[in-house]
């Protein structure tokens, strides 16, 4: 069985993620081919070298040419469900945006399906999502495991307004995954998309376990901290 490790001393995010992923050798056209798949008007990606802190990372930008409303959860479920993906890739993107719901329902008190996305539900995080579920899947059977996660401490400003880090949503989704974390920074590091595709991939959360290295990369954040903002 192949060995997945995420090493994640600046937090997750699905970019990150993605970045890294694409870093270790997943073929960009894997990606492209399932995002081309999604009915997601008007975005871009644009995947590029960068450096963080010294370090060569993969940035994977996203960008986004109008004003976007929040996305149901219904909604986004329903344009997974329709488009035409590997069911592989599918299955995982559903499970990350149900992870994504049913934190975001159990921080608001509301049923998961009716949950209205903001920031996780807008395009970007789709991409990620989506763009994370193919290269999971072209790397087939993995067995998952994440370093303790870094996550920011203080407040951060949202559409729900000035919320504690790491927000609500993430610390529900760590909580339920029995993720470890260290507290580091007053940026916000963790995102409630990274923390979701971690927990539904099945990540066990502790030591580098025993292994020999095949590929490695590194997936660069887009904040400049004072240390590499990067996840390997």
């Amino acid at each position: 069985m192949t060995i997945l490790y995420f090493d994640c001393p600046s937090g997750a995010s699905g970019d990150m993620i993605l970045g890294a992923l694409l870093d270790a050798g997943v073929p960009e056209e894997i990606v492209r081919s399932s995002l081309n798949a999604l009915d997601l008007p008007n975005w871009s990606l644009e995947i590029a070298g960068t450096t963080k802190g010294g370090i060569r990372a993969t940035r994977a930008s996203v960008s986004i040419d109008r004003v976007e409303s929040p996305r149901t959860y219904r909604a986004t479920k329903s344009l997974l469900e329709a488009a035409p993906l590997l069911e592989g890739v599918r299955e995982r993107a559903l499970a990350t945006l149900e992870v994504l719901a049913r934190a975001e329902g159990r921080v608001h008190g509301r049923a998961f399906e009716e949950v209205h996305f903001h920031e996780i539900g807008t395009t970007d995080a789709m991409v990620d999502i989506v763009g994370v579920s193919a290269a999971l899947d072209h790397l087939g059977p993995l067995d998952v495991f994440s370093s303790a996660i870094a996550t920011g401490t203080g407040t951060v400003t949202t559409s729900h307004g000035e919320l504690p880090l790491p927000v609500p949503a993430v610390t529900e989704i760590l909580q339920n995954a029995g993720a470890s974390l260290v507290g580091k920074g007053t940026e916000e590091l963790v995102t409630p998309t990274g923390a979701a595709i971690l927990a539904a991939a099945g990540a066990s959360f502790g030591e580098l376990p025993a292994m020999r290295i095949e590929a490695s990369g590194y997936g660069a954040g887009h904040r400049d901290l004072t240390w590499p903002n990067v996840l390997r």
